[in-house]
């Protein structure tokens, strides 16, 4: 039996630069993608109720908020801002020096727990969002592992790109690690290649250096990351979005929500050939399963089933030199639990 699929949301740090400048515009494009949902991190001008009006005005709704940053000292804000929201979902997170080792840890842990309690009493849910540093070892263990078993009630965004940590780890088993207390993924993919990275010493984080080759990330479905396996090692029972993120993209242009639409438009055909040949698939069917899975989750509609990929591309600077299996369309493949075969393999 088929599991019915996720809704996909979109972190909107993505889109910051574009943002900046015109935030509404942005956020209607992204409807026009087939999003469901949206994860702020920043309001741009907006209120939160502001937000959440326009939001869904635009028939999406806010699926989980990282603003404002939930820390001990902003309960109050916190709690207040996800009300206008709609949200029950707020999310935080820590520095590398918070993870730098075990008392570390256990503070940061302990950290974790009240705020978990004092937003409980709200009826809200924490979820707490890694970066790579929670996923090295310690003493021949996963930090983030030793974290979850010293503040048990706590939920988690389980980042699936930062959870490999470069390779070093099987994205699909830390999924399954922490499957029973993830209610939302982060849903990104790159290279897995380690970037150049420098200590800030005003924050004492491990900072990756603007610019290093190896940053950008990649569209979801054209990077190393195994998203196919990742999707197929969540919980369903527990996992309720799919978020999609690019922290950094390709180029550092400064984001033109117009770019390179014609140019994707004429190429959309060799796009197209060069996908069906990638996951060696015939192209009838590529299309006829891809419209068949937007259709089960009220997106199948001729605009959303043949622009998202050029829109995702557009919006995510991808370079013309990358065709590949985009994502809100990706993710939405993916995310599809009834369809086996090797037409989805991840390389």
């Amino acid at each position: 039996m088929s599991q019915q699929p996720k809704p996909i949301s979109l972190q909107l740090y993505t889109l910051r630069e574009a943002a900046a400048k015109d935030f509404p515009s942005v956020l209607r494009r992204v409807a026009e993608m087939g999003y469901k949902g949206v994860e702020p991190a920043g309001f741009f001008n907006f209120t939160p109720r502001d937000f959440r009006k326009f939001t869904e005005d635009l028939g999406m709704v806010v699926s989980s908020t990282h603003s404002p940053w939930v820390r001990e000292d902003n309960i109050s804000e916190v709690v207040d801002a996800a009300g206008e929201l709609g949200v029950t979902f707020v999310v935080a997170g820590w520095g590398a020096q918070d993870f730098a080792d075990g008392e570390a840890i256990r503070r940061t842990a302990d950290r974790a727990a009240k705020i978990h309690s004092a937003l409980a009493t709200a009826g809200l849910t924490l979820a707490i969002h890694n970066h790579a540093w929670e996923f090295e070892k310690l003493d021949g263990r996963i930090k983030h592992e030793i974290f979850a078993e010293l503040c048990p009630a706590v939920s988690f965004e389980l980042d699936t790109y930062w959870a490999a940590n470069y390779g070093e780890n099987s994205a699909p088993e830390m999924m399954r690690r922490f499957a029973a207390r993830s209610p939302l993924l982060h849903i990104k993919d790159g290279p897995l290649t380690r970037p150049v990275t420098a200590l800030n010493e005003k924050t004492g984080d491990i900072e990756i250096v603007p610019g290093s080759p190896s940053a950008a990330m990649l569209a979801v479905g054209s990077g190393k990351n195994d998203i196919r396996g990742i999707i197929a090692a969540m919980d369903p029972e527990v996992t309720q979005w799919l978020v999609v993120e690019l922290d950094r993209r390709q180029t550092n242009d400064a984001f033109n929500l117009n770019a390179h639409v014609e140019e994707l438009c004429a190429h959309s055909r060799t796009r197209r050939s060069m996908i069906a040949e990638k996951f060696r698939i015939d192209l009838v069917h590529f299309r006829k399963v891809f419209l068949c899975q937007l259709r089960q989750i009220n997106t199948a509609t001729d605009h959303i089933g043949d622009g998202s990929t050029r829109a995702f591309n557009d919006l995510a600077h991808v370079s013309k030199r990358q065709p590949c299996l985009l994502g809100y369309r990706a993710v939405a493949h993916f995310s599809c639990r009834g369809i086996h075969g090797s037409h989805a393999r991840n390389e």
